[in-house]
């Protein structure tokens, strides 16, 4: 699923039952959703006019979660309680399910879990994080398939998902391209992420080419972007899209308040994603939320602000290796190998500024594996033209 559509949330205009194709009678279940993004998917689609199941893992939570909507007139809400790492929670969710309701239009499988803060990257809790990111996901949607309408206005899956699961994260070729085939089939889709499993389990996850920024939540996520991919294919044309939303570096608890944009507006977005008209709605999409240019105006000046030491230091440090090389006999080099450690040098400091302002941005973790990259590039290049010809 790596074929993406960027999306703005400055998009504002209404929405409204209407002039859409959905009624009181359209009924959706968000899951994970007694907070952060999941609350704010809910909160929209009862505003616009749906019939909405918010679940949460704790009942006191999701509860009260309901009361504080119906306080603000939204009644069209119903709880239940679900925890999508346990099978015998799904089994017993889907039971009641069926009995209220008999059908389903909307699934978002939004529930998801990390143990790792911004700047870090442990795999110390994998196991759960796979359990709950994709075979709960994995397993929730297979159980409600049969409820799905697959009526002409089209029955829709969104999956909460993250860019971390992009497929050019995957470092090892291997795995990369069992996941790009077109053929790839569920069982491949385990089949990989048990590889991981057993790599952590080995300590050996780290040198097999697993993606390198929250490492275990980046696999979840791209295990759940692939099972999309085929579930897409498998309905295309027979009533069901399935497509995948990158809601963006969002204020919510995962992120420790931090973010760019409110869980508000990231539901704005997803929702309108789940409402397209059927003729507009496509399957097999993975959708990624715009930041506007006000934000990166904003990050700009606290680059300004806030990062000119390090800056200040990064062109130090690029004065110094210039140094470095003229100690080590840049003089006596060839010109146009003085120009080459000259636009080496260069294009460090330009990229180190696109750094900060990344990092300004909160995109520094996006950026760590070009910039480690880069860096080891530039690092062999100089070696390479500093070493005696023979």
């Amino acid at each position: 699923m790596e074929p993406t559509i960027d999306l703005s949330f400055s998009t504002t205009s209404p929405l409204s039952s209407s002039t859409g194709w959905w009624n009181k009678d359209t009924v959706a279940v968000v899951t994970g959703a007694n907070k952060g993004i999941g609350f704010a998917l809910v909160k929209r689609f009862a505003e616009v006019g749906l019939t909405v199941v918010l679940t949460a893992r704790d009942r006191e939570r999701g509860e009260r979660a309901v009361e504080s909507l119906k306080e603000k007139g939204l009644h069209g809400v119903r709880f239940f309680p679900l925890d999508v790492s346990q099978p015998d929670s799904i089994k017993t969710f889907v039971s009641w399910f069926e009995t209220q309701f008999g059908v389903l239009d909307i699934l978002v499988n939004n529930a998801a879990v990390s143990f790792n803060d911004i700047n870090q990257n442990s795999v110390e809790h994998a196991e759960t994080v796979i359990k709950t990111n994709f075979f709960g996901s994995k397993i929730l949607t297979e159980s409600l398939l049969p409820f799905f309408r697959l009526s002409p206005s089209i029955s829709r899956i969104l999956n909460i998902s993250s860019r971390l699961g992009s497929i050019n994260k995957m470092r090892n070729p291997n795995i990369k391209s069992i996941l790009q085939s077109k053929k790839l089939s569920v069982e491949q889709i385990e089949w990989v992420v048990n590889c991981f499993l057993e790599d952590v389990r080995g300590g050996t996850w780290e040198s097999r080419g697993w993606p390198q920024v929250w490492t275990d939540y980046a696999v979840s996520k791209l295990a759940l972007n692939a099972y999309a991919r085929v579930l897409a294919g498998r309905y295309e044309g027979r009533g069901l899209s399935v497509n995948c939303f990158c809601p963006g570096f969002t204020q919510t608890a995962m992120t420790g308040g931090r973010g760019t944009h409110t869980a508000d507006d990231a539901a704005q977005v997803g929702v309108r994603l789940a409402l397209l008209p059927p003729e507009e709605l496509p399957t097999g999409k993975f959708y990624i939320g715009e930041q506007s240019s006000k934000h990166y105006n904003q990050a700009i000046s606290r680059v300004l602000e806030g990062f000119t030491v390090d800056l200040i230091s990064l062109f130090n440090n690029t004065s110094l290796q210039f140094s470095a090389c003229k100690m080590a006999g840049y003089n006596s080099l060839a010109p146009k190998t003085k120009n080459l450690i000259i636009a080496g040098g260069l294009s460090a400091f330009v990229f180190g500024v696109y750094f900060y302002t990344m990092k300004a941005v909160g995109g520094t973790d996006e950026l760590q594996v070009a910039i480690d990259k880069f860096e080891e590039q530039k690092k062999q290049e100089a070696q390479a033209n500093m070493a005696p010809k023979a």
